[in-house]
């Protein structure tokens, strides 16, 4: 199974009918969700955003750092565990990404984007409901 990107614009690499078809469905559900920066302490803030350059620089061991930094500094911080959910995903850690998405979800439990992401790693687990 190939490399899927965590944003709407995905690309469905290898996950046959059954995860296209749950895909598109969370897809159409996930329309207009807004950005995950909103309301962070400004010490999580700058982590999240230093956790994202280092992510983007495929410095993925060291954004990990950062997004637990973020976590500590402000365990509300929906966008450290996803940014930390990516990462473990670009790692292979599947179970500690599921594990930081539940708590995303738990904290704000009706953002549809969550939920996708969530998808995303249930389907590499190969876990269809």
């Amino acid at each position: 199974m190939g490399k899927m990107k965590w944003s709407s614009s995905h690309r469905r690499d290898g996950l046959g009918g059954l995860g296209s078809a749950l895909l598109a469905g969370v897809l159409l559900f996930a329309a207009g969700c807004s950005g995950i920066h909103t309301m962070l302490t400004p010490e999580a803030k700058r982590f999240v955003e230093e956790g994202e350059k280092l992510e983007s620089e495929k410095k993925v061991k060291e954004a990990v750092a950062k997004f637990n930094s973020a976590i500590d500094a402000d365990p509300n911080c929906v966008a450290a565990y996803q940014g930390l959910a990516r990462c473990c995903d670009r790692l292979g850690a599947l179970e500690e990404a599921e594990s930081a998405l539940k708590r995303a979800v738990k904290l704000r439990p009706r953002d549809p984007e969550l939920y996708h992401c969530l998808g995303v790693i249930y389907a590499k687990q190969g876990e269809f409901v």
